[in-house]
């Protein structure tokens, strides 16, 4: 695809290298068809069996099974993450959010978060 060589209204120094609105529908539709391709071969995942290895996990020094069940950032579990059960049985109290890419709202104040195993929300390794 060649890049269509024309004046921009912005006047800027390589504006003439603008695409035109059809070749940006044209590399977006691509790029639209490519997602859909990759999200339709998707693995079957058997939910219960990987929630059953994660939990084993938990038992040994691999720290995949607290991004496996909490769905934490491996950054975040490796350098900045701090886990503390709550008195009720709540979900886990996270604190040690990496990114928040400064939304409105947003903190890093201490916050619950879902676990998908028993075993890890209460507490037991074992």
């Amino acid at each position: 695809m060649a890049l269509a060589a024309r004046r921009h209204r912005s006047h800027q120094r390589f504006s003439y290298l603008a695409l035109t609105p059809e070749e940006t529908r044209a590399i977006n539709a691509a790029y639209q068809k490519e997602i859909h391709k990759d999200q339709s071969d998707l693995i079957p995942l058997d939910s219960q069996a990987f929630i059953t290895i994660a939990t084993g996990l938990l038992k040994s020094e691999r720290y995949t099974a607290l991004m496996v069940l909490t769905g934490r950032r491996p950054a975040e579990i490796f350098l900045s993450a701090k886990f503390s059960l709550p008195e009720k049985k709540l979900p886990f109290i996270f604190d040690g959010q990496l990114k928040t890419r400064h939304a409105p709202g947003t903190s890093f104040a201490p916050y619950p978060i879902p676990v998908l195993a028993a075993k890890a929300r209460s507490g037991r390794s074992g």
